[in-house]
């Protein structure tokens, strides 16, 4: 008996974090392959959904995306990282001394922009 591999799933729901968007995909394939989207704050959470796939699946080409929206509803409380943030500042500055001097010449370091900091792995919280 053939069984279709081939299906699309997509659930929302509202969330006082967002709008949380689930679209799993998949097709007919040889072996077992789960690609994963999540957004970065969700990434730990990768290796336990993929072990459920695996446990519960033998083959198929499976694609998996969560996409979070904020909202005008959206109520976040962010914490900053302060010790994280002075220590990437320090680093910049450093870079920046060196360039000057010379002793990086290939180097060319500018200003920093607030929202790379802010975007850099558990900066923001």
């Amino acid at each position: 008996m053939l069984k279709s591999m081939t299906a699309f799933a997509r659930v929302e729901e509202n969330h006082p974090l967002g709008q949380f968007v689930w679209e799993i995909r998949s097709i007919n394939h040889r072996y077992l392959e789960v690609n994963f989207r999540l957004p970065e704050d969700a990434r730990a959470a990768e290796f336990t959904l993929r072990k459920q796939l695996q446990d519960a699946l033998s083959r198929g080409k499976i694609d998996c995306s969560l996409k979070r929206r904020t909202t005008s509803d959206t109520q976040v409380d962010v914490a900053i990282n302060g010790p994280l943030v002075e220590s990437l500042l320090k680093q910049v500055h450093q870079l920046q001394d060196s360039a000057r001097k010379g002793s990086l010449e290939t180097l060319q370091v500018g200003e920093v922009n607030p929202m790379d900091i802010l975007n850099w792995p558990g900066v923001a919280e």
